[in-house]
């Protein structure tokens, strides 16, 4: 048997950065999705875990970003960062996980 968790929430860039906590137990990244305002900013993303260790980076995104195939094995709660945005927007993430049973 298979769950999905995931998350979707807005945070808004300040000074070029916006943090969110990603609320996970367990399981398997699959999906991450991030939609900034305007269709022309750039900005880096990263995912940080509960040790500190980053575990997902990628920079120099315009618009939006669909990773669908991430695959990072995840336990209790990280953080996601959005930094070096062009533009002081809102920004739209989602993040799913799947569980096996």
């Amino acid at each position: 048997m298979v769950f999905i968790h995931d998350q979707k929430e807005t945070i808004t860039a300040s000074g070029g950065t916006a943090n969110d906590t990603l609320l996970i137990q367990h399981g398997l990244m699959n999906q991450v999705i991030i939609s900034p305002a305007t269709g022309t900013t750039t900005y880096d993303v990263a995912i940080t875990n509960q040790r500190g260790v980053v575990v997902y980076d990628l920079d120099d995104i315009t618009g939006d970003l669909l990773d669908s195939d991430v695959g990072i094995a995840m336990s209790q709660n990280a953080t996601l960062t959005i930094s070096n945005a062009s533009v002081d927007e809102n920004f739209v993430y989602y993040v799913s996980l799947l569980e096996k049973l």
